[in-house]
């Protein structure tokens, strides 16, 4: 399997989240970058291209730059994950805008379409199917290109960025707190976007507005990928 990314990759209670990068060009460009938290393996992606991009990369310019503040209310995070696996999803939305709006920004709009894909692209669901086929995260895989970011995006942009994690604590909603929890503990004030790229950096990126989430359990084990558009 070749994997995008040879990071060292740690097994501390069962959890790891990776964000891809690669740098503004052409949708060849295969050129990528990771980020490493302790006993974690953290990955983010960056792709540009005239009508399709996809995640946040060390050349991708993540400009933070005054924020206003929103004049709702923080959005309440669930206790525990609803009973439907669409209200995962919609928990981990809100977990997403609960971050974006301590920081000031707009929420994140979930697309239903980069959520479960079609036909013709996998999506982000098919992505966290393959990684849990393949037992790993990662964003690009040579046996499974159809499922490879950024083939996954199903939705025309010109900005797009990945988060992938797994995450085996045996409750879903845990496992959805904790992956947000050690993607957000990574640096992410304006210079750090400006000039790195990390799952943090994603989930604040004032650039995007649209979001998938794919939500697979296997087991005990739950594989996330979010998907983030312009």
């Amino acid at each position: 399997m070749d994997l995008s990314d040879k990071g060292k990759l740690a097994a501390r209670r069962g959890r790891k989240a990776t964000g891809l990068t690669e740098p503004a060009g052409l949708p060849s460009a295969r050129f990528r970058t990771a980020a490493q938290l302790p006993y974690q393996r953290t990955e983010t992606v960056v792709r540009r291209s005239l009508t399709v991009a996809a995640a946040l990369g060390s050349l991708l310019l993540c400009q933070m730059g005054p924020v206003r503040a929103l004049a709702a209310g923080a959005p309440t995070v669930p206790v525990a994950c609803p009973g439907t696996q669409s209200g995962c999803i919609h928990a981990m939305l809100t977990i997403l805008n609960h971050d974006r709006h301590a920081a000031g920004l707009a929420p994140l709009k979930l697309t239903m379409t980069q959520t479960n894909g079609y036909a013709a692209c996998v999506g982000s669901l098919g992505h966290s199917v393959a990684m849990a086929q393949t037992g790993t995260i990662w964003h690009t895989n040579s046996r499974d290109p159809k499922a490879s970011f950024p083939r996954n995006i199903c939705m025309r942009y010109s900005t797009a960025g990945e988060n992938v994690g797994m995450s085996a604590s045996g409750d879903e909603m845990q496992d959805l707190k904790g992956l947000d929890k050690l993607m957000m503990s990574e640096p992410h004030n304006a210079s750090v976007c400006a000039s790195t790229a990390n799952h943090a950096c994603n989930i604040l990126n004032p650039q995007f507005h649209r979001v998938g989430i794919g939500l697979y359990q296997s087991g005990t084990t739950t594989w996330l990928t979010e998907d983030f558009v312009n």
